[in-house]
């Protein structure tokens, strides 16, 4: 640090990481205008999510009922897997006709969003059900972490993902996909359509599954922890809950925005 004070013309890690990613810019426009195809391959591997998927297997559990919702609890698994735990939201009475579906993904966990005057109670009408997903380290499976030690609650589990070569972001895409996987195993007579939307650091992981499945119609991003990886997180590298994000070499390749592109009409921000 010293060093760092006495030298006009020196600069510290963060300073250079920043530098680094904003000459890396011109690299990535180019290899996004050349060939969007293997650009969206290219975010696949790196967030370690395979092409082909084995279909979840699906339980059923318990049911409910309020004057706004018929509501269903879900677990979906696929094989090696965590259990992703879902809830249902199904306007009242017998609904013979297909419905749009939305899948709802919060960082504060589907639960906090499923009160009478909250977000889910907005968006289910006769023609519409929410289908609404606990990611993994999020609302039920959410872990202690260090928010004061280490500035992430999701510290633990963030950096054994990326030690394996599965980062955290790229599992929970994958937890998002089971939802539609099953959504698209019901049927077309059943589900009209699948929209995402994804809340505070489900963002990031609402993005990156709609740039690569084209059976997401339209996805929202509602208060986004991230826009940009550049802007957001290499910028401000003291920020908490970083760890959500991190995809190691990303930003060789791609940022965010650069996925945002890619959707064009289909994605809506607010």
């Amino acid at each position: 640090g010293q060093v760092h004070n006495d030298f006009p013309d020196e600069a510290n890690v963060a300073d250079i990481s920043l530098r680094l990613a904003n000459r890396l810019e011109t690299k990535r426009r180019h290899f996004w205008a050349s060939n969007p195809a293997k650009a969206l391959a290219k975010v696949r591997k790196l967030i370690g999510l395979p092409e082909n998927l084995p279909q979840p297997r699906v339980e059923r559990g318990g049911q409910d009922q309020t004057n706004w919702a018929r509501i269903d609890k879900f677990t979906l698994q696929r094989t090696g897997d965590m259990p992703v735990p879902a809830l249902l939201f199904r306007p009242p009475g017998n609904t013979s006709h297909a419905l749009d579906v939305v899948v709802y993904a919060d960082d504060r966990g589907m639960r906090n969003a499923a009160h009478a005057n909250g977000p889910i109670r907005q968006l289910v009408n006769k023609s519409t059900a929410v289908f609404a997903v606990d990611l993994r380290g999020l609302g039920e499976t959410r872990d202690q972490g260090s928010n004061t030690k280490y500035h992430s609650h999701s510290h633990r589990v963030g950096n054994v993902a990326t030690h394996i070569g599965q980062p955290l972001l790229g599992q929970r895409v994958r937890d998002l996909l089971s939802v539609v996987d099953y959504l698209n195993q019901v049927g077309s007579e059943r589900v009209r359509s699948i929209r995402v939307i994804g809340v505070g650091s489900a963002g990031s992981v609402a993005l990156h599954a709609a740039a690569l499945d084209a059976r997401i119609s339209k996805v929202e991003l509602r208060n986004p922890a991230m826009n940009s990886w550049v802007d957001d997180a290499v910028a401000q590298p003291l920020r908490r809950e970083i760890v959500d994000h991190v995809v190691p070499g990303a930003l060789a390749w791609y940022d965010l925005p650069d996925l945002a592109r890619q959707l064009g009409a289909r994605l809506r921000t607010r």
